[in-house]
């Protein structure tokens, strides 16, 4: 899990709340009971207060990992080294927003303030950044083994060529819709509904029989899923 730390959350990466060990960073709070990590990676400002662990405050960790991928792969390589072999990251979305605009600060300062929060919390950034450098590296070169599932996306997948090259192609239509505040409860019914049409697609359908697979394969697995 993933919490930011009020001190120094400008120019400190996120805390990761770990249940293994990882060799080359000490645990920041390695007697941290569960309840206490899920609500300090839940804690998101405007909802729910922070929390506070011994010496610690912490607030939603999607804050500065909103999606964790990067900082996942991290950890794979440093708990396991650069050339262990990892079949499958699998990465979970909660839909696609709109596009917007930013205004400028001196005629919509309150849009302007909403703008850089969405810049903030935004998961695709992470996601394009990382899923060519994860199928083509991540260390067996040129092997597929990143699957990301959000509602929305147009289900991009990373494919292999007649020619023999990869390229990203958009196995269904990319559908940018309005998802809500958190705590708008009229959308949880919407929500499940686009839900289930995106997994009734035909891309998806072939995209989690290549994942089921990689999964069921015995290598090591690698799962994150964004916060917001």
């Amino acid at each position: 899990m993933t919490a930011t730390s009020t001190k120094g959350a400008n120019n400190h990466g996120p805390v990761l709340l770990r249940s293994y060990t990882n060799p080359l960073q000490m645990p920041e709070l390695p007697e941290i009971k569960l309840w206490e990590a899920a609500r300090a990676t839940s804690a998101a400002p405007m909802y729910f207060a922070p929390m506070k662990v011994k010496d610690h405050t912490f607030v939603d960790g999607g804050l500065q990992a909103n999606n964790p991928l990067g900082w996942l792969w991290n950890e794979v390589l440093q708990v396991h080294g650069p050339l262990r072999m990892t079949d499958c990251f699998l990465s979970i979305g909660t839909g696609m927003p709109p596009a917007q605009a930013l205004p400028t600060v001196s005629r919509h300062p309150i849009d302007f303030v909403n703008g850089l929060t969405g810049i903030a919390t935004n998961s695709e950034i992470m996601n394009i950044m990382f899923r060519s450098l994860l199928n083509a590296f991540a260390p067996r070169g040129m092997a597929k083994k990143y699957w990301r599932f959000n509602v929305g996306d147009g289900l991009p997948d990373w494919v292999e060529g007649e020619d023999g090259e990869w390229r990203w192609v958009l196995r269904e239509t990319r559908e940018e819709e309005e998802l809500g505040q958190l705590d708008d409860v009229k959308m949880i019914g919407v929500t499940r509904e686009r839900a289930e049409e995106y997994m009734r697609l035909d891309g998806f359908e072939t995209m989690v029989a290549e994942c089921a697979a990689a999964l069921g394969g015995g290598g090591a697995v690698a799962v994150g899923v964004k916060a917001a």
